[in-house]
């Protein structure tokens, strides 16, 4: 026991041993023993001792039976409750930050000491080829490419297999964006040539080992705002009071090369007109006007207006 008007029993062990603490000194004292006073971080809300370090917490988990209970009346007061309750928190982050420090030099030693592997970048799969994702053999793919290029599909992707039909003909189809237009377009085999390729309309393009010379691609046709005075001219020819037309600015191209009943490539462009009637009244009309697409004899695209049909509204 430690003795002296300083020197107060804070609590007692199971055991009997008796904790002590030394206000003048700033100490704590188990069975006489001076207890390093960082080794006592605080007091619970129990009234228990919280205890650090590896001496002091070999003591308190052999005392099972039960903890050190302090009243409140016995707490220590004055310079080392100050004093715990500042140093408390940079114990426990230094601690911390050791365990990282350590962590982190035992990994480098585990990666880089003497019985480490060497890591390797993880191997990135290959995508499958054109040709593999086809399941086509190397002839018959090479010879849909030629039969593509020859008919002007210069840029086309393989995102499906091959399959064969019911009269055991082969059939592929592939994917193209040529002049920004998406098309899908179907090749069939006999054996390792290349006998049609169609769109999806369908419309041929490639027959009997050559390219159909009048096939139109959606690329070829121009675009609305080229169509535009074309489109008007048209319109303007069917109204009435012709110079009275508002023509409102969204013209559609409704049906790009969808076949017509004599089997050439058409497409219809609509839009709506303001225009006086025969009464002089102003209304709107909507209207569609319908091309035929056709090639020359230099193979030059032409448009030819088919139709064109006005539908007041009352």
């Amino acid at each position: 026991m430690v003795k002296g008007e300083h020197v107060q029993k804070v609590g007692v062990y199971s055991d009997g041993r008796d904790l002590q603490y030394d206000a003048q000194g700033g100490r704590f004292y188990l069975a006489g023993q001076p207890v390093q006073t960082e080794h006592v971080i605080g007091w619970d809300q129990a009234g228990q001792v919280a205890w650090a370090g590896a001496e002091t917490r070999q003591w308190f988990d052999a005392l099972t039976s039960t903890t050190i209970t302090v009243s409140d009346a016995q707490r220590p007061r004055g310079r080392v409750a100050k004093w715990v309750k500042i140093v408390v928190p940079l114990v426990v982050i230094a601690a911390l930050a050791s365990c990282c420090v350590l962590a982190a030099y035992s990994a480098r030693s585990s990666s880089t000491g003497p019985n480490s592997k060497a890591q390797t970048p993880t191997a990135t799969a290959a995508l499958p080829s054109p040709l593999e994702v086809s399941g086509l053999s190397a002839t018959q793919f090479a010879n849909a490419e030629k039969a593509l290029k020859a008919s002007g599909v210069t840029n086309f992707r393989v995102e499906r297999p091959s399959f064969r039909g019911k009269d055991g003909s082969v059939f592929l189809k592939v994917d193209s964006t040529d002049g920004n237009v998406a098309a899908t377009y179907t090749l069939t085999f006999e054996g390792d040539q290349v006998d049609f390729i169609s769109d999806d309309e369908p419309r041929t393009l490639y027959s009997h080992g050559k390219p159909q010379a009048d096939y139109v691609f959606r690329s070829d046709i121009p675009s609305t705002q080229s169509l535009k005075p074309q489109v008007e001219a048209a319109v303007l020819s069917q109204l009435k009071a012709p110079r009275s037309a508002q023509f409102y600015d969204q013209m559609t191209v409704d049906r790009p090369l969808g076949g017509s009943s004599d089997g050439k490539p058409t497409f219809t462009v609509s839009g709506t007109v303001t225009a006086q009637n025969s009464y002089g009244a102003m209304l709107d009309s909507n209207f569609v006007v319908s091309f035929e697409v056709k090639r020359d004899q230099a193979h030059k695209v032409q448009l030819v207006i088919k139709n064109v049909a006005i539908d007041t509204k009352q």
